[in-house]
């Protein structure tokens, strides 16, 4: 009898507890990407499942109780010693790193459980409570009497509220119920559901707790992790590896296993696991061909159901991948295809700037969607106005994949007449790149990006210099000033051009036949030297042909350049001539 009546109370409970969620789910947010910006996490799991979830596993902790209270009857004074005394904090624990070690409480040992129909009131006050602030008075009341599943309630539940205010997590984890909270969590991890330590995950993750700062905290998570990830649900691995990569916590264990599990179950993906699953291992820089292929074919038929985010993420996540391993397998290439077709069809209703992130992530993934680059160029066109860094950005896009947009290019010429001033650096850089690789040239428009780049000569870094300075050079547009200046700024900074800006500007700064050109030609020769490891055939044919053109000599380059080519046997059809038309000039000692 004892049992049905806790049984029926926990079920009463449960059923009280869903309607409440429920009506809570209004509170779901979404995110939406700046540009460049990493894409946001998952949103937050459905409460109704996790929740609901780890009260029912409270009806089984009911009979449980029940069956073991008929079997025996321990004495009041005896049960202390049945139960065993482990210590709740353990003074070998480091301090949490960053910020001042929250104060410990004593040891505490643990009374005998409470009774489970307790354990789900005390799981239901928890979720009545509407601020982080108020379940950290139960955790310091209950304590120890806490079990296992009230524990990754009130996880979840703090850093739910905390992220729903969009409170400094730092105002909840320095305090002494926290640190309560998290030694009981650490002390019971291995007594968790699934559900329970999946929720732990997108828990610390929230509350931006990281391994360095509760080690024991997260190699606990590693050995029930690599002990029950067979055992997640679709939702519980998404947000596991979410959680990793959010810390940057790319443990090879937990993520090889994750990946693994995941594997085998994507056919029961959802569009935001799948979206949060992709965005993560390729944030973990986690390269399994395999995953991503599984990836690419399950997120097919979502393309139209994705929000905008979430598209957003996968888009972000197959570029990233794609980059970091520097090859895409046939699926990638279907998917992206198939991607660009539905991303086109939903442009209109699209914020700007997620149009523009997947715009960035198609090109920097090599990919050339004519279909959805005329919809995205087409919709920026017919607007009243638009922002320096979206414009500069999908020209830059549009550019890479050599796509030109008239109309695109107009909106970019207003735009540079009327608030060139509002331009960063970047943007100023990414324009005069884009006009120029799209062989674009409007006098005026060049004229005002000389003007600004002028004005923020002092907030350039040398890959901005470079392209500047290519991008006028390749357009015919040979702004005194400005080769004078940033001829300057090479010359003192040259040190700290990579290879590639070296090229660039050497090239352009060759044909300006300004008063710095021999010396910032010098000043580049050296860097080029000092990096001679770094250099390529293709490179080294670059920066002698625009030695010759300059009429400079570099001895040191020279001599690099023919120990690095040779006879060429490297070189393109198209450079072959070129570089021994160079040799012979080099060797003639006509330079």
């Amino acid at each position: 009898m004892f049992s049905l009546r806790v049984m029926m109370a926990a079920v009463s409970a449960v059923g009280a507890h869903a309607q409440q969620l429920a009506a809570e789910m209004s509170e779901r947010e979404s995110y939406g990407p700046s540009i460049f910006s990493e894409p946001a996490g998952p949103e937050e799991a459905s409460d109704i499942v996790m929740e609901v979830g780890l009260l029912l596993g409270l009806i089984a902790v009911t009979l449980g109780l029940s069956r073991t209270s008929r079997k025996s009857a321990v004495a009041p004074e005896q049960e202390a010693d049945v139960v065993e005394r482990r210590p709740v904090a353990s003074p070998s624990r480091p301090a949490t790193s960053g910020r001042a070690p929250a104060p410990r409480r004593p040891p505490v040992v643990r009374p005998v459980p409470i009774p489970a129909v307790s354990a789900v009131a005390t799981n239901q006050r928890i979720c009545a409570c509407h601020s982080a602030g108020e379940i950290l008075p139960i955790v310091s009341e209950l304590g120890a009497m806490l079990n296992e599943v009230n524990l990754a309630t009130a996880l979840h539940r703090i850093a739910k509220h905390t992220k729903r205010v969009h409170a400094d997590p730092r105002t909840i984890t320095a305090t002494s119920e926290w640190r309560l909270l998290l030694d009981l969590a650490v002390d019971r991890l291995r007594e968790f559901n699934v559900q329970g330590i999946s929720n732990a995950f997108w828990a610390l993750a929230t509350m931006k707790v990281g391994p360095q700062d509760e080690p024991a905290m997260f190699e606990a998570l590693r050995q029930v992790t690599l002990t029950t990830a067979s055992q997640f649900q679709p939702q519980g691995l998404a947000n596991s590896a979410w959680a990793c990569a959010t810390l940057g916590w790319a443990d090879p264990a937990v993520v090889s296993t994750l990946a693994a599990v995941s594997k085998k179950h994507i056919a029961l993906f959802n569009a935001q696991d799948l979206a949060n699953t992709a965005w993560a291992f390729a944030a973990l820089k986690h390269d399994d061909i395999l995953l991503f292929s599984a990836l690419a074919k399950a997120a097919v038929p979502y393309l139209d159901c994705f929000k905008t985010q979430e598209l957003s993420n996968i888009v972000w996540a197959f570029k990233s991948r794609r980059q970091h391993a520097g090859s895409a397998s046939n699926d990638d290439a279907l998917f992206f295809e198939a991607l660009g077709t539905a991303a086109a069809r939903r442009v209109r209703e699209m914020p700007l700037g997620a149009l523009v992130n997947m715009a960035w992530s198609l090109a920097a993934a090599g990919q050339s969607h004519e279909v959805f680059f005329d919809a995205v160029s087409s919709a920026v066109a017919d607007r009243v106005s638009v922002g320096s860094q979206e414009l500069a950005t999908l020209l830059w896009a549009s550019a890479t994949v050599r796509f030109r947009h008239n109309g695109l290019l107009t909106v970019a010429t207003s735009t540079i007449m009327s608030q060139v001033s509002t331009f960063s650096p970047q943007d100023l850089a990414s324009t005069s790149w884009a006009f120029a690789t799209l062989r674009y040239c409007d006098r005026q428009s060049m004229e005002r990006l000389a003007e600004a780049a002028l004005a923020a000569q002092d907030r350039l870094h040398p890959p901005a210099i470079s392209n500047l300075l290519w991008s006028f050079a390749t357009l015919g547009v040979f702004h005194v000033e400005l080769f004078s200046q940033l001829g300057s700024v090479v010359i003192a900074n040259a040190s700290k051009f990579n290879v590639a800006d070296v090229v660039a500007s050497a090239t352009a700064i060759s044909k300006s036949g300004t008063a710095v050109t021999v010396d910032a030609m010098m000043a580049l020769g050296d860097a080029a030297v000092s990096q001679k490891e770094c250099l390529t055939p293709s490179a080294c044919v670059a920066i002698v042909t625009a030695f010759l053109a300059a009429k400079v000599s570099h001895v040191a380059v020279f001599a690099s350049a023919v120990s690095i080519v040779g006879e060429g046997e490297k070189l393109s059809i198209k450079q072959l001539p070129v570089w021994t038309s160079a040799r012979a000039q080099i060797d003639a000692g006509l330079v």
